[in-house]
């Protein structure tokens, strides 16, 4: 890294703060990728809806500029089951739909099995 102490060390913690977000994103991927997409339900759990704030901030010379961003996150009716690799998976259905999953029961409902 070429420049001044505070230029190196500036592009060496952009560097390793843009590590740690690829590494999380990988994570997060590797983690959708193998949660199954059905199983037998384990149980039942509902979140309301709610919103969170994070703020982002950003130092160009040295001005800094901070941006909150609210993120709203919807009611999940949640059924949780477990796949046949082993790995636990779940999955927001609508409210009408929540009421039809029973511990025990395959999700999704297979056709003609009743519940949807």
């Amino acid at each position: 890294m070429a420049g001044d102490p505070v230029t190196r060390l500036r592009t060496g913690l952009v560097a390793a703060a843009a590590t740690v977000v690829v590494g999380a994103a990988g994570a997060g991927i590797y983690w959708a990728a193998t949660m199954p997409n059905s199983g037998t339900v384990t149980g039942r759990r509902y979140h309301p809806a709610y919103t969170d704030t994070t703020t982002w901030c950003h130092t160009a010379g040295k001005t800094t500029v901070c941006t909150p961003e609210t993120d709203y996150h919807a009611e999940c009716w949640q059924i949780i089951y477990r796949g046949r690799n082993g790995r636990t998976g779940w999955a927001c259905v609508p409210a009408r739909e929540y009421s039809t999953y029973q511990p025990g029961d395959h999700y999704p409902h297979r056709v003609g099995a009743g519940g949807g």
